[in-house]
């Protein structure tokens, strides 16, 4: 393991680690300089994909990163995806994050306590928020604290925009810069607002 690799790592980690990268069936990691990563040792690594932790975009920006994977969590990561510096990504116990391929930018947080599934040509821009938990329960009433995300194919989700619980974005939809997402949005839609609304139908992006 090189050496700036594994400075940025716990020696706890650094065996999981070499145990996960060693299996063939495993996912590549690529940890870059001021990331921190944690893996527990009864978390689950699995797919054949790629994941970057801590990569420079733009090539000045420099920002502690963090990939945290707690007991029992799976991370299954299945395409090529990066997190750019400054970018957080935590999987709590007991739960599932499914990766694809594309980019989380600066500063972007994904916290899956139960179940977040992130598709294929992704585009997370910086400062977006994923979070398939309230954390806490409203008493008095039917109040759901946890339920899965679901982020499809060909998605961008813009700048500072926040995604809800129990959402589910189509495929090769746009959620506007500052848009709150606390229902479903339908394939090839823009979304913006708080809460988001549709506001095109038919859209593509590049």
């Amino acid at each position: 393991m090189h050496r700036k690799i594994a400075q940025a790592l716990s020696m706890d980690l650094i065996r999981t680690f070499a145990l996960r990268l060693g299996h063939r069936n495993g996912p590549k990691f690529r940890v870059f300089h001021n990331s921190r990563v944690y893996v527990r040792p009864s978390a689950t690594l699995t797919g054949s994909g790629s994941l970057s932790v801590g990569t420079r975009w733009p090539a000045y920006c420099s920002y502690r990163t963090l990939l945290s994977v707690w007991d029992r969590a799976t991370l299954e990561v299945s395409g090529d995806f990066s997190m750019a510096t400054g970018s957080r990504i935590v999987v709590d116990s007991g739960a599932t994050l499914r990766i694809g391929s594309g980019f989380a930018n600066n500063f972007s947080s994904i916290a899956c306590f139960q179940s977040i599934t992130i598709g294929n040509n992704v585009a997370i821009a910086d400062g977006v928020v994923i979070r398939d938990s309230d954390s806490h329960t409203i008493l008095g009433g039917d109040h759901v604290p946890t339920s899965p995300i679901v982020i499809g194919n060909n998605v961008w989700i813009g700048t500072n925009s926040i995604i809800l619980k129990g959402v589910t974005i189509g495929d090769g939809a746009i959620v506007a810069a500052g848009s709150v997402v606390t229902k479903n949005v339908a394939p090839r839609t823009l979304v913006a607002g708080v809460p988001a609304k549709m506001i095109r139908e038919n859209v593509a992006w590049q």
